[in-house]
């Protein structure tokens, strides 16, 4: 059975795990050292969840509050489950629990992104209740 739990400050000794989830997510995965992960566990406007199956972690999400003059809102980012877990439900799991902090912290709305390459991540966030905004996103990498 997967259990789901926050991330705290003393998990960054998961560091190992993290990076392999990570690098499972994209393969320009840079390495995270443990003291940049308890820096972010330790935030308050980050909630990062973890996924076990007993003591071995098999995936990861964060919710990011951004505070804005007009409300809070969530974003959800690098929501990765182990490939020999997957389409077990953890991801779902994963996105409805952030969901569920959301809504304790009385955020407006929660937003995320996904590849459209990503088929089978971009059906479970629609059926979660997602709704594709027309909206065109810029980056500048700096």
């Amino acid at each position: 059975m997967i259990e789901y739990r926050k991330l705290e400050k003393e998990d960054s000794k998961l560091v190992k795990e993290i990076n392999s989830l990570y690098k499972q997510l994209s393969s320009h995965h840079e390495e995270i050292e443990a003291e940049k992960v308890q820096a972010i566990f330790d935030r308050a406007n980050v909630f990062v969840l973890g996924a076990f199956d007993e003591e071995k972690m098999v995936g990861i999400a964060s919710l990011h509050i951004v505070e804005m003059i007009a409300g809070s809102h969530g974003l959800i980012e690098e929501v990765v489950v182990d490939e020999n877990y997957r389409r077990q439900g953890i991801a779902r799991g994963l996105v409805e629990h952030l969901l569920e902090e959301g809504k304790n912290r009385r955020l407006k709305c929660a937003e995320l992104t996904s590849n459209p390459k990503r088929v089978a991540a971009n059906n479970l966030y629609q059926s979660l209740g997602f709704e594709q905004r027309e909206t065109n996103v810029y980056r500048m990498n700096l």
